[in-house]
This record gives structure tokens, sequence and C-alpha cells, in this order.
């Protein structure tokens, strides 16, 4: 994705790329219990068949984005999880971007994790109204990262729209895990879904820390945060949640979890005003997108400023 877009529609592009993703979402599960009414079986057995077929549309039908020239060589010492790491490291601040997107995506299991077990504790709530639930993330989803977020992002720029999306994920996970009825908790949703503004912004302000021919490496280390952050969160969040309507029901707070993520979000926040800066760059004849010209810093972060966090914004 880094390597066909341009630094100026580069967020526009991460957000219908996670667009279409949201799609596969929606209407997967439709298919899935469409077929599954015909067999049990069938549902895997087309899982089977479309990613086998997704393989070969890969192989056979979508071009190399990246030419010879700007491929990087290949090392062992890069072709594994610790070496793809280590490149968060390696320029500065790049690890600090890095922990919103691991944050962001470890809160997030605090409502993935239980969400089916938190509605039905606290309204009552069954496959019906979970499945309408996944269809309005989803649909929402689809909405936000195609549309709204491209359209913020030429208004607002990027570093202000991961601030704003991250901040508006804080005030959505504590609404959704203090609503006492399903209307407030529909509300509550709303931050949720409007919170994914901030996704796309940074994936591209992330892909502009890194040289074209280490967009690989990068995706493959937040991959690993990614990997991270779900293997943990789901033992962790449903821990959490038995606790709260169990030992802690005194608390009356069965949406611990949520609460939790939510006061993880802000330090997001926080890390997003500190390091969701975008590069200086001008682009020069001849150069690649995303390149910058001759002498250009292309892969340092500014120093965070303690004061005015979005006074230097250049999504």
């Amino acid at each position: 994705m880094a390597d066909v877009s341009t630094p100026d529609n580069r967020a526009r592009n991460f957000g219908r790329f996670q667009a279409a993703a949201n799609a596969g979402i929606l209407l997967g599960p439709a298919l899935g219990g469409f077929v599954g009414v015909l067999d049990a079986r069938a549902p895997f057995w087309i899982a089977s068949a479309l990613a086998f077929c997704n393989g070969l549309y890969g192989l056979f039908i979508v071009p190399e984005s990246l030419s010879h020239d700007r491929r990087m060589p290949f090392h062992w010492r890069r072709a594994n999880p610790i070496g793809a790491a280590g490149l968060l490291f390696s320029k500065k601040g790049l690890f600090g971007m890095a922990m919103i997107l691991f944050i962001a995506q470890f809160a997030a299991s605090s409502f993935n994790s239980v969400f089916q077990f938190y509605t039905h504790f606290r309204f009552g709530w069954g496959p019906a109204q979970i499945a309408v639930l996944l269809m309005v993330l989803s649909g929402s989803g689809i909405v936000i990262q195609s549309f709204v977020a491209g359209w913020l992002t030429g208004r607002i720029g990027e570093r202000r729209s991961v601030i704003l999306g991250m901040t508006v994920n804080v005030i959505g996970f504590a609404a959704i895990g203090l609503a006492p009825t399903a209307r407030l908790f529909w509300m509550g949703l709303t931050g949720l879904m409007l919170a994914g503004i901030a996704f796309p912004n940074l994936m591209s302000l992330l892909s502009k820390r890194v040289d074209v021919d280490q967009q690989g490496q990068l995706q493959g280390a937040l991959a690993i945060l990614f990997g991270g952050s779900q293997l943990m969160g789901p033992l962790i969040y449903t821990n959490v949640f038995a606790w709260a309507v169990g030992g802690g029901a005194w608390l009356g707070l069965p949406g611990l979890p949520m609460l939790v993520g939510a006061a993880l979000l802000l330090v997001a926040v926080g890390l997003s005003v500190a390091y969701a800066r975008p590069t200086e760059h001008v682009d020069h004849p001849g150069a690649h997108p995303g390149e910058t010209a001759p002498g250009r810093p292309s892969d340092r972060l500014p120093d965070p400023l303690p004061h005015d966090p979005l006074a230097s914004h250049a999504g």
C-alpha cells in the first residue's frame, strides 16, 4: 500500500484497505450462516476455497509494487521476528509511534474479548443482537475508513486525526464500560466507530518514517506487535471480566475491562501527542512517491514538545 501511494493520499489508501477488511467481516458471517444451514462443514470448505483463490490472485494478478532497483537485499538477520522488530529501534521516534498502535490494539481487545459476555450479562442480549452489533460495527468501519478518514485528513492533517481518533476512542470505551442501558451503550459505540479515523493516519505516518525498501519489514514488525496484543488481550480481559462479575461484583462495574482499555488509550493519546508527527519532505523531480528531496531529513522525528501538542502539525 505504501509503495503505490503518495504522501498526500497514503492515509486515504490505508483507510480504504482497512475498509475492505471490514467488508469481509460484514459479509463473511452472513455467507457462513447461509451455507451453514445447508451443511455444518460448508463454511470451512468455502473459507478454504476463498483463501486458495486469494493466493492465486496475489500470485498471478497483483503486480509487484516495488521495482528491483528499490528492493533491499535479503539478509537472514532481518528475516526473523527479532530482526524485523529491530527496525522499530533504528529510527528516532519510530518505536514510540509503533507503541501507539500496540496500545490501541491491546485496548481494543478489552471489547473484542468479552463483548458477547458483557452485553448478555448487562443487557440480556442474544445471537440476534450480537449479529446486529457486528454488522453495525463493520458497516460503520467501511464508511469511516473509506470516506471520513481521508476527508478529515485533508482538512486537519494526519497528526490531528490520530490525536482526535485516540481521544474519541477513550471516550467511547469509557462510555460503553459505564453504560447502564442498551441505548447508552449504542451511543458509546459511536465513539468506537468514529475512532476509526486514527488507524489509516497512524499507518501513513509510520510508513513515512522508513525508507521505500523497508516497508515490508515495517509491516512485519507491526504484525509482531499486533500478534502480541491479541495473545495477551483475551487472557487478561476475560479474567478481568470474570472478576468484575464475580469476586469484584461489589464494585458494580461489569464493564471494567473496557474501563481498563480506556485508561490504556489515555496513554496512547499521550504518545500520539509526543510522537505522531509528520515528516518534513519536499518531492523533487524523479523522486518516487514518499521520497524526500536531497538533504531533507526523511527518517527523523522532531523532539517531542511538551507544550501546545497540536501546534506543530502538518490523520
